[in-house]
C-alpha cells in the first residue's frame, strides 16, 4: 500500500471515529446501566461473542500481594 493510500485510510478512520462520537453525544452520551444491560443482552441474542477478553464472571482475578 502506498503512503498516500495509508494516509487516506487513516483519515477515513479518524472521520468515522469522530462521526461515531458525534452521534453518541447527540444520543445523550453514556448509556444508563439499564440501557447498557439491554444492549449487551441484544448483542448476545444476535449471536455476538466476546473475542478480546473473557466475560467478567469468567475472568481470573489476580490480587496484588500485600
Amino acid at each position: 500500500m502506498s503512503a498516500a493510500a495509508r494516509r487516506a485510510e487513516q483519515q477515513r478512520t479518524r472521520y468515522r471515529i469522530a462521526e461515531q462520537r458525534a452521534r453518541s453525544e447527540q444520543a445523550g452520551g453514556k448509556p444508563s446501566e439499564d440501557e447498557a444491560s439491554r444492549m449487551v443482552a441484544e448483542f448476545y441474542a444476535r449471536g455476538g461473542q466476546v473475542t478480546v477478553c473473557p466475560p467478567a464472571d469468567e475472568a481470573e482475578v489476580e490480587h496484588p500481594k500485600r
